[in-house]
């Protein structure tokens, strides 16, 4: 632990020196920690050198890293160096927690790589889980002289709120650092001067730097941004993010410029892009001092979907240059459109206020559904007259034929099988299983008995008795054309039972 303006130097301090600075390195099993300062000095763990050497490298590796109230770790060269700043690498199993700034605000809680002689900044290398960026803390490799530096980031999920930030930048000749962020699950960025910055102050001639993003999903909100603007007088950097879900609520993805070229903006999403409140992506390029042509905005989304009344815009505007090129695929588009100047509704425009227009490309399948349905008839089909009249003309007069039963019920799937009977498809047990059958024992007196009884006699005819139903009878009977039950102009009750 570092606390209260406690500080680790490892560098050199004398400007004619030509030896670079030494590395440093923290082990920790538990946690590292570094909390507030003092006065005007920030607790600091640090390389630096302020001659023409390089600045060492500082390396740490622990569970957990937590840096409070203005605390800071940093490799850095000064003013008057000639060196580059050394790289940051920070290795963690759990979590990095980056929090708040000192008192009055003077220092942010930060992890720095920056350089302010004509020597470039270093790498910025982060490994872990959870990486928290909160209440004014950031990330921050810059450069006043040399090359920006870099920031690696490669966690499970990132937070940056209430004006926590990633920064790159320059305020020099040279083009900031890019800013490449692998994470596993989600990214959330929310709050005002919250968010992911490549960027060029006003003063500077450096091309601003670029931001490579792929998450799950991201979601941008409350005013939080990712930037890459050039405020000075070189080309905005590139933002591209490969993502499932982008959710952007009051937020902005932007690669604007002030008076050059804006930078291009691409999103690759696999499932939706959702623009609510005020949203804002833009690659728009100069005002009424500078110009500047619009930057390119590529839009690849399954699904993009916004509310036409919140006034969310996707613009690659201009003011005196050439408006950029708007290219958006996609299944389905709901709530924005496509219009040649910005209105108070969701819009998509290409524009330039004193310039060429842009172009804006939609690539939208064109579904009309009610193309390719059948139409089905209005009129419900009368089953009466499928039925064949002729069949039977009785049929109107209530005549009806009924079959009660089947003759008894089937035969025991355990029981011997009767070759009178009928075969039911039922499963065979095993042949353990089956019990051989009982001998059947006979009733003498019940066997005389029967023999005493008539003998059945096959029915030889039928007669129809007062009431319409059939009697067998054991002798042949004559049947008229009259009598039988298929002529179309008597049908009679048909009753069999069994």
């Amino acid at each position: 632990m570092i606390q209260d303006g406690g500080q680790i130097i490892s560098g050199t301090n004398n400007s004619s020196s030509t030896g670079a600075g030494g590395n440093l390195t923290v082990n920790a099993s538990e946690s590292v920690e570094m909390i507030g300062g003092k006065g005007d000095f920030p607790s600091v763990l640090s390389s630096v050198t302020d001659g023409e050497g390089d600045a060492g490298k500082i390396k740490i590796t622990t569970r957990q890293l937590s840096v409070r109230d203005g605390a800071q770790i940093q490799t850095s060269t000064d003013v008057d160096s000639k060196g580059n700043a050394g790289n940051l690498e920070v290795n963690v199993s759990e979590f990095i927690h980056i929090i708040g700034t000192t008192p009055g605000g003077e220092f942010p809680s930060a992890l720095v790589a920056n350089t302010s002689g004509i020597g470039n900044a270093g790498k910025l290398i982060l490994n872990g889980k959870q990486l928290l960026i909160d209440d004014g803390a950031e990330i921050s490799a810059s450069t006043s002289g040399g090359e920006g530096g870099s920031i690696f980031v490669d966690f499970n999920s990132l937070e940056a709120k209430n004006g926590g930030r990633l920064r790159t930048s320059t305020s020099a000749n040279n083009r900031a650092g890019s800013i490449t962020l692998k994470v596993a699950d989600n990214i959330i960025l929310s709050g005002a001067d919250s968010g992911i910055f490549a960027n060029t102050t006003p003063e500077s001639q450096g091309d601003g730097g670029n931001i490579f993003i792929d998450p799950p999903r991201v979601t941008i909100r409350d005013g939080a941004k990712i930037a890459v603007d050039s405020q000075g007088t070189g080309i905005g950097g590139d933002v591209e993010l490969i993502a499932g879900f982008l959710t952007l609520d009051n937020g902005e993805i932007t690669a604007a410029t002030r008076s050059n070229t804006g930078g291009d903006v691409t999103l690759n999403l696999q499932e939706l892009l959702l623009l609510r409140n005020g949203t804002k992506i833009s690659t728009t390029a100069g005002n009424n001092q500078f110009g500047g042509d619009g930057g390119n905005i590529t839009i690849n989304s399954p699904f993009i979907v916004a509310v036409s009344q919140e006034d969310s815009d996707i613009t690659a505007n201009a003011f005196s240059g050439r408006g950029g090129r708007v290219d958006i695929k996609t299944d389905g588009i709901f709530g924005i459109q496509s219009q040649s100047q910005l209105t108070d509704f969701s819009d998509i425009t290409a524009s330039s206020d004193l310039g060429v227009d842009g172009e804006i490309f939609i690539d939208n399948p064109d579904v009309n559904p009610s193309k390719g349905v059948e139409e089905l008839p209005a009129d419900v089909v009368n089953a009466a007259g499928l039925i064949n009249q002729n069949l039977c003309t009785a049929a109107r007069r209530g005549s009806e034929f009924v079959i009660i039963g089947r003759g008894g019920l089937p035969a025991s799937p355990h029981n011997v099988g009767n070759v009178n009977s009928t075969w039911e498809d039922w499963s065979i047990a095993r042949e353990s299983e089956i019990s051989p059958p009982k001998p059947i024992k006979r009733d003498n007196q019940s066997t005389r008995k029967n023999e005493s009884k008539t003998p059945i006699v096959e029915a030889q005819g039928w007669i129809f008795d007062n009431n319409g139903d059939i009697i067998f009878t054991a002798f042949p009977v004559q049947v008229t054309a009259k009598d039988t039950w298929l002529h179309p102009n008597d049908c009679q009750r048909l009753r069999v039972n069994s």
